[in-house]
């Protein structure tokens, strides 16, 4: 434990209490001296930054990458800090899951204190076996700090609320419904990640705040480890630029580790992980990055309303096992509208659906009312997985009298359709809605539709032939969209009107 002699050194008591609560560099390097890993405390240029943004933003994300400090320093100094200069301040500590937060965030706060023996003297209550758990702590002078895991976050308020790696967690839904919703106007949010991709929870705050729905209150801080002599953004095109520029903390990222990292890390994760630019994505990635947020259109939402000149096309992949992990039957409604030019026609998501457990007969009941809400004279077809229940679907809505065909997904037959979409998306011909203030799922489900995407590689198997394969937990989305795609362009003057 540090004692108190050691920590005040040659300042008085009341002098080292002010300096620590007007000059936060201070109350770090004189008060705590050490990193929760026992490191001494330096703080860094651009550290300070974040805390002097803290202070003056009510709302802070900050964008950097490992070992930069930003969970030591504004995840666990800042919050004792803010417990040292005030009172009865409730914080709470949000992490993806309940183990990483009560393991990071709270037990570097908690370790802080019990090591220090004047922040002991400050926040320990004599009662603190009671107050004091894995969870929560309650201090002297009636702060609070709860770790909290983010699906558990309802039922809780707090002054400040910190969100470890904001950017890892995968169901954005709640972040937006639960987490900000607990934020009173008044309360102070900070989200701390290294960014991993562009359409993660960082991505979509910057959506929101480009579309003004934020109210001016957010800033965004990027840290990268690489800067030009004016302090901006180092530009990286190849690894040998990396010794044009200056780290910035080189007794931690020197440029020859950064060099060597580049190697192991390959340039895509590396610009991710130590400059926080999002450049696309792995080398065997089947979908550009780039060419799925091109697709994305932050003017439109989902809609009923198709032009009558318009070709439209109703695709269904169905869920093909049941459990928690299956996939669902995922419905996507395509507006096909030419428009000359170099383009020739433009391929427009109308609505998204997704459904589980659904029986064969509401499936056929389900598709039959898309296709009456959606009928065009221009023309409308339904395109179906025939395996498994698929037959049965497409047999119900044939019986119906509507234009249904099969769209096989078996081997060489699913690669050809994935290879379709990749090429129209490249070029430019799909709108994915994306409006932030459409009151739909148009951003929750186009958020899946992209992880989908992005989750497929291509590989080569023991026999050294290519296959493709997909790393997301589900492909449902993205097989509706294959379908949808490939018969889009299939069909050009064709009368697809049901027989009479």
């Amino acid at each position: 434990m540090l004692k108190k002699e050691e920590i005040l050194g040659e300042y008085s008591l009341p002098i080292f209490l002010l300096k620590c609560k007007t000059d936060f560099k201070f109350f770090c390097e004189h008060c705590l001296i050490e990193s929760s890993n026992g490191d001494k405390i330096e703080i860094q240029p651009f550290q300070m930054k974040w805390f002097q943004e803290a202070e003056r933003k009510k709302r802070l994300v900050i964008e950097s990458g490992t070992r930069s400090g930003k969970s030591e320093i504004m995840g666990a100094a800042y919050p004792v800090w803010k417990m040292f200069c005030g009172k009865n301040i409730r914080i709470l500590l949000i992490s993806k899951t309940m183990e990483q937060s009560s393991s990071n965030l709270l037990s570097r706060v908690k370790k802080y204190v019990e090591n220090n023996e004047i922040l002991k003297e400050m926040f320990i209550p004599d009662d603190f076996r009671d107050s004091w758990n894995a969870t929560e702590i309650k201090t002297k002078n009636g702060c609070w700090v709860k770790n909290v895991p983010m699906t558990s976050i309802r039922g809780y308020g707090a002054d400040i609320m910190i969100c470890d790696e904001i950017d890892s967690y995968e169901n954005t839904n709640v972040f937006f419904e639960d987490v900000l919703s607990r934020l009173s106007p008044q309360a102070q949010f900070i989200g701390i990640s290294t960014p991993k991709g562009p359409t993660n929870i960082i991505g979509q705050l910057k959506e929101r705040d480009a579309a003004k729905t934020l109210g001016g209150r957010w800033s965004f801080m990027k840290t990268p480890y690489l800067i030009d002599s004016l302090g901006e953004p180092a530009t990286i095109n190849d690894r040998e630029d990396i010794w044009y520029y200056s780290s910035i903390w080189e007794s931690v990222w020197s440029r020859q580790l950064l060099y060597d990292l580049y190697g192991d890390e390959g340039r895509a994760n590396w610009m991710r992980n130590r400059m926080c630019l999002d450049i696309g994505e792995v080398d065997s990635a089947y979908f550009p990055i780039q060419h799925i947020l091109d697709s994305y259109d932050f003017n439109l939402g989902f809609s009923k309303e198709i032009d009558e000149e318009s070709f439209c096309i109703i695709s269904a992949d169905f869920a093909q096992s049941e459990g928690l992990r299956a996939d669902l039957d995922a419905y996507i409604v395509w507006e096909k509208k030419d428009i000359g030019g170099k383009l020739g026609y433009i391929l427009t998501i109308k609505t998204m659906e997704k459904y589980h457990g659904l029986d064969t007969v509401f499936k056929i009941k389900r598709l039959k009312e898309l296709y009456e809400q959606y009928y065009r004279e221009k023309g409308i077809i339904i395109v179906v997985d025939p395996s498994n229940v698929g037959l049965d679907v497409m047999k119900g809505l044939q019986a119906e009298g509507l234009p249904v065909v099969a769209s096989t997904f078996q081997s060489e037959a699913r690669k050809k359709l994935y290879k379709t979409l990749s090429n129209v998306l490249a070029s430019g011909r799909i709108r994915i809605p994306r409006n932030v203030l459409a009151e739909d799922k148009s951003v929750e489900y186009s958020e899946e539709l992209t992880r989908q995407l992005t989750g497929f590689r291509m590989i080569r198997n023991d026999k050294g032939n290519e296959q493709l394969e997909s790393r997301a937990p589900h492909d449902d989305w993205a097989a509706s969209a294959a379908m949808g795609v490939n018969e889009a362009i299939q069909h050009e003057d064709m009368d697809l009107l049901p027989l009479s």
